[in-house]
């Protein structure tokens, strides 16, 4: 999106531009492009007015052929694919009752997408806003003060430098000197981080057959879970409080995050839910803050940031080549106690796709570490070692394996998060120095819980014995 890409592997990067009224003329677009060196080209059927800054390049171009009845067409199919939460808003019904007084259409192309200082997006505005109109950029339309109106995930809310992501919608650019040397990413552009209750913006509403049996089998957990919690809890939390060597529980902050991979699907999706309900009420219970994250990616097969890698030319070793999903299930300043009803989009099995673990812990610790508590915990779920397709077919084939262990090397070597992991069914001790393996629910209630106390008891950090739960 125009002057909010975050990726510098983003070679280009486009926008419709369309107009209510009188069009600008190509000395008009000149004027626009302030502090820009300029050039028009007359071709046979185009008019192309190149502005040309020292670290990025503007071309417009003005086509009078471009057929407006087919392209209001298309937008108009595009925005009834929304679910009506997202069409019944005042800014979208605004923009399509004012469709038809679209007169004319541009297209523009910026070189590189990346534009920090917006110099592009404000060109863009001061052509637009005083006649009125619109801007379509990939999957979002922006209004003529370039504030989105709708679209999905993965665009800024406003156009030019001052786009902002927000916490709840869209993912914080990951700041390149937090990957450890060696590890790329193409672009970080279409990384998403989301609300759980918001999922449906990325997946729809459409829900597999499986899923109401999946349902079922926790709700079934849970009972069990909820005839035996409170004395179990409370043995939990005594146990936590006697053992208490550390800071005041008050001051501790805990993460839970979920690998959302697709070998989750069927029995680990249900067991990885049940899990996050147990260990939140215990949490809870216990008096410290805590959040439940969760991480996969949009698409199989590397979606929207593998078709601009072919674009570019396929350059070699592009690095991590999809795009993130990072989920918010439960945020540390929520008050609702214990793992929130969205926790059941974990058993939805097209949610479950494929898993970037060291850039999802990365995550998780920067959150953590924006907290003001004095103890921090981290505990991984986990059922395999992480897999993108996309990335792994076009760079060397341990980039995600061994990204993932030099970062949890970091965060032991830095000492202030505490970091732990549950393995489903799988030895995760090849990445986590701390960590048990279950395999079903009879675990939950005896030994995941012994394996939190003992985390949450030792602020030091030391490690315990690993333990596999057969």
């Amino acid at each position: 999106m125009i002057g909010a890409a975050t990726g510098a592997g983003l070679v280009q990067d486009n926008a419709g531009i369309f107009f209510y009224s009188q069009p600008p003329s190509p000395e008009q677009i000149i004027a626009a492009a302030r502090g820009a060196s300029t050039e028009t080209q007359l071709e046979s059927k185009h008019t192309r007015v190149t502005a040309t800054w020292p670290d990025v390049t503007l071309v417009i171009t003005i086509d009078p052929t471009w057929n407006r009845d087919l392209q209001l067409k298309g937008m108009r199919n595009w925005i009834g694919k929304f679910d009506a939460a997202f069409t019944d808003t005042p800014a979208t019904k605004e923009l399509l009752a004012h469709l038809d007084r679209t007169t004319t259409g541009y297209g523009s192309m910026i070189t590189p997408a990346y534009d920090p200082e917006g110099k592009v997006a404000a060109t863009l505005l001061r052509l637009v806003e005083p006649t009125g109109g619109f801007f379509f950029s990939h999957q979002s339309f922006y209004d003529s003060r370039g504030r989105r109106i709708i679209g999905l995930p993965g665009d800024p809310q406003q156009l030019g430098p001052r786009g902002r992501q927000t916490h709840e919608n869209f993912m914080r650019p990951v700041r390149a000197s937090q990957w450890p040397a060696g590890y790329r990413v193409f672009t970080t552009k279409f990384d998403v981080e989301l609300r759980a209750e918001r999922l449906s913006e990325v997946i729809g509403l459409r829900e597999s057959s499986a899923f109401a049996d999946y349902v079922t089998q926790f709700e079934r957990a849970m009972a069990h879970w909820h005839a035996v919690a409170q004395p179990v809890a409370t043995q939990f939390v005594n146990g936590v409080k006697a053992g208490n060597e550390g800071p005041d529980l008050g001051d501790t902050i805990a993460c839970l995050l979920i690998d959302h991979s697709g070998s989750m699907r069927g029995q680990p999706s249900i067991l990885a839910a049940s899990l996050a309900s147990i260990v939140a009420d215990c949490w809870h219970k216990l008096g410290i803050r805590y959040e439940i994250l969760g991480f996969t990616t949009q698409s199989w097969k590397g979606g929207r940031p593998r078709r601009l890698w072919l674009q570019a030319g396929r350059p070699a070793n592009p690095g991590r080549l999809c795009e993130l999903l990072h989920i918010v299930y439960r945020s540390a300043d929520d008050t609702c106690p214990g793992a929130p009803d969205s926790i059941r989009n974990l058993m939805r099995e097209d949610l479950l796709k494929e898993n970037v673990d060291g850039e999802a812990v990365i995550w998780a610790a920067e959150r953590l570490r924006k907290r003001p508590e004095t103890r921090k915990l981290l505990v991984v779920v986990s059922d395999g070692a992480p897999v993108d397709d996309s990335t792994l077919s076009v760079n060397h084939g341990g980039i995600l394996d061994r990204h993932l262990k030099e970062v949890v090397a970091a965060l032991r070597h830095a000492s202030d998060i505490r970091v732990g992991a549950i393995g489903l069914g799988y030895d995760v001790s090849r990445y986590y120095a701390e960590g048990i393996v279950i395999s079903s629910p009879d675990d939950l209630t005896d030994c995941v819980l012994a394996f939190l106390a003992g985390l949450v008891k030792d602020p030091a950090g030391s490690a315990s014995p690993r333990r596999n739960v057969s």
